[in-house]
This record gives C-alpha cells, structure tokens and sequence, in this order.
C-alpha cells in the first residue's frame, strides 16, 4: 500500500515536471532576435519598445562606445562615446524589424544631428533593411532637414547596472 502511494507521488511529479521541461522547450524554440537603438533617454525607448506585442524583454543600457567602463554619469556628461540605448529581444514571427524601425522614427528627430540618436544593426539583413528605411524617409520629404541618423554595426551592449535598472520583461511570445 505505502509503495503504490510512493509511486502515484513519483508519477505525479515525473508528469509535473515533464510539463515545465515541454514549456521550456517551447519557449526556447521561440524565434528570437535582438534590435539595439538609442534614441536619446533609454527610459523614453524602454517604455515605447516594451508595450509591443511580440517584445519579451527590453535592456537599458550603453552602446556604440569604446569605453570598457561606461557609466551613466560618463554617457550624460558625455565622458563617454557612448550612447544611452535599449537592447529590444523580440520575435520576428510576430513584429517584423522594418515594424520596429517605424516605431523608432517616430519616436526620435532623425535629422537631429547631435549624435545622441542611432541605430545599431546584429546582422547584414538589419543594416540592409535600416538603410533602406532611413532614405525611404528622406525620399518622403516629410522633414525640411535631411535624415542623418547613424546607422553602425552593435558594438558591446553594456546594461544598465541592476540598482538602477528598469528591465521589462514578457512572458516568453
């Protein structure tokens, strides 16, 4: 009697764990990529990026720079090279990156040329598609100014230290 109680326990916890470990695995055969851009203030972009679905998670950090130390205080005092900037982990089957694009512009001054703004591209298709969207909106006319924004290659993305860190994370989409 005891060991056909001990048993149904066992089997009880081998099928609740089976259930965790195929939740896992679904999460972690979820499509996944990663889009960086600083737009000025991170908490301005955090709060824009992290609302959309099809986002898991948004990181504030620092990019762009060759400062091994970048602090927040270095970035504003502009101390450092680098730029304030949000590391955006989404999936591509639900927001595509030409659609975090359009959110970007309308969300900076793309002819601002103060340096403060840029989008930092992981791969060849980024930069591609990034290109293209900066002179489609030149080729708008939609701004007197020409579309100057940096467009480079993702340097080190350096997070925000945890104490002031504001990280938004989603269930996995």
């Amino acid at each position: 009697m005891r060991d056909e109680f001990v048993f149904r326990v066992f089997d009880k916890h081998i099928n609740q764990l089976q259930e965790v470990l195929t939740t896992v695995n679904e999460s972690s055969n979820t499509p996944s990529d990663i889009a960086i851009f600083a737009g000025g203030c991170f908490w301005h972009m955090e709060d824009t990026f992290q609302k959309l679905d099809g986002v898991s998670s948004v990181y504030t950090g620092y990019t762009g720079g060759h400062d091994i130390n970048p602090t927040y205080k270095k970035v504003v005092s502009n101390t450092s090279d680098h730029l304030e900037g949000v590391e955006v982990h989404y999936n591509p089957s639900l927001i595509t990156y030409d659609e975090l694009l359009q959110i970007f512009w309308r969300k900076v001054d793309p002819t601002n040329a103060d340096g403060h703004s840029a989008i930092f591209y992981t791969s060849l298709k980024q930069k591609e598609l990034a290109e293209a969207s900066r002179k489609e909106l030149d080729s708008s006319k939609r701004f007197q100014k020409p579309v100057v924004m940096k467009i480079a290659a993702a340097t080190t993305f350096f997070t925000k230290p945890r104490k002031n860190i504001r990280t938004f994370t989603k269930k996995p989409v």
